[in-house]
């Protein structure tokens, strides 16, 4: 959800609003090439794909990942946990856009099934994370389990409980449980 917000906020600061001046200041001059409307396009949809494609790849997580305390790691055959790649991090963004377009025509019923999935998997993964074999690990200390993309996981800001999203997984995978360390992260 952090995710989003700020994906907007660098859509509208980055790309629209200088997209709605320039516009505006061409407008009034007469003078409004299509050219500006199509740069200020690619670059919110260049925005949008590149936020969770670079920050994932490079960092193993998102801004509002880190916020809660999220890393993804991919599993690789043996299930040792490796950094996430650009191909792994191209192929969860390909596989949620998928997702959501088919939700678009199917009343939401694909990607409120991929987040439910996680909580009968025995690993916590929705299906965009089974298809490119990655697992969302809980770093925070003193937690008993890991978590996955929203699927069960606890926000250290909302009020009461602070469970948000689907609850349930039973069988999550700690990060220590894989053989990880805060200090090797």
């Amino acid at each position: 959800m952090f995710d989003l917000l700020v994906q907007a906020v660098l859509v509208v600061v980055c790309a629209v609003v200088p997209y709605i001046l320039i516009g505006v200041v061409l407008d009034a001059s007469g003078w409004a090439p299509r050219a500006v409307y199509e740069v200020g396009f690619i670059l919110s949809i260049g925005l949008l794909i590149g936020y969770p494609v670079y920050f994932i790849a490079k960092r193993g997580q998102t801004p509002g990942m880190k916020l809660l305390q999220i890393r993804l790691y991919r599993l690789e055959t043996g299930g040792d946990p490796r950094p996430p790649t650009y191909k792994t991090s191209w192929g969860r963004w390909a596989i949620m856009m998928v997702l959501n377009l088919l939700s678009g025509a199917l009343f939401g019923i694909p990607i409120i099934l991929d987040y439910l999935w996680a909580s009968w998997d025995k690993r916590g993964q929705c299906l965009h994370d089974r298809a490119v074999g990655t697992v969302a690990i809980d770093e925070r200390g003193g937690r008993d389990e890991a978590i996955d993309g929203g699927a069960s996981w606890k926000c250290p800001l909302s009020p009461g409980s602070g469970m948000l999203g689907p609850v349930g997984a039973k069988n999550l995978i700690r990060a220590d449980e894989l053989g990880l360390s805060r200090e090797g992260m």
